[in-house]
């Protein structure tokens, strides 16, 4: 499911800053001048939204205070080995990063162990068990396994394929036109703006931590304020341009 926010400034405050534009504009119709300024608005808070999502994956908190839950420990310890550490454990197994001498006696503990459970329950359940045991009695004699060794290590949050920070960050903006990456949710067809990402994990992810700020909180935050007052001016050089050009001619 999407995660979309709705954004839509009071009518006073659009005409407020819609004024500060050049007069070039005035022979646009309203509707046209809506589109104008949503596209720049719809860039200049999804860069905002892209500076924010970078702050948060490293650990950090964003301008209005903002911040994700750290990842749990086997979650790190879980992600893929860097360049540099596989060379350091590239005479570890993958199960564990254990020794071989290790990794013989964690088979040995769990072969033995399943035999004794697979007689009373499911295969399942039995291999859960052996394999709980196998853990406990290598950690009991001071083997180090792959949480205890990768567990504290520096890692991005939600940044493994960067497919959901590629959806809600800044498209391109070409004159006054927006044009927005894949997977993000932009539509300014009514006057309102809706901003958001299609990423179909999105939702569950937005649960725990927040992908994009609400409408209230980048209000107040003066996110969207700024980003009308950027609007406004990223316009006003578009038409200054085109204007420059015709001088020319």
């Amino acid at each position: 499911m999407p995660v979309i926010v709705k954004v839509k400034a009071a009518t006073q405050t659009v005409q407020r800053y819609l004024k500060t534009i050049p007069k070039q504009l005035a022979s646009k119709s309203r509707s046209d001048l809506n589109k104008c300024l949503t596209n720049h608005l719809a860039y200049n808070l999804f860069s905002k939204i892209e500076e924010a999502f970078i702050d948060k994956s490293k650990g950090g908190s964003d301008e209005l205070g903002n911040y994700w839950k750290p990842l749990d420990p086997k979650t790190i310890a879980a992600r893929p080995l860097t360049e540099k550490e596989e060379k350091r454990f590239k005479d570890r197994s993958e199960k564990g990063l254990l020794t071989p001498g290790e990794l013989r006696i964690w088979k040995g503990i769990f072969a033995s162990q399943y035999a004794k459970h697979r007689k009373s329950m499911n295969d399942g359940r039995a291999k859960y068990l052996a394999a709980k045991s196998a853990w406990a009695i290598l950690k009991s004699k001071g083997a180090k396994t792959r949480i205890g060794f990768l567990s504290r290590r520096k890692v991005l949050i939600l940044r493994i394929s960067d497919r959901l920070l590629k959806s809600v960050s800044a498209g391109t903006l070409s004159g006054n036109r927006y044009y927005k990456p894949q997977e993000q949710i932009f539509n300014n067809d009514d006057g309102t703006l809706l901003l958001g990402t299609s990423v179909e994990y999105a939702e569950h992810v937005n649960k725990a931590r927040k992908i994009i700020p609400s409408k209230t909180a980048m209000i107040r935050g003066g996110w969207v304020r700024e980003a009308l007052k950027k609007s406004a001016v990223g316009i006003a050089e578009v038409i200054a341009t085109k204007v420059s050009r015709l001088n020319k001619h």
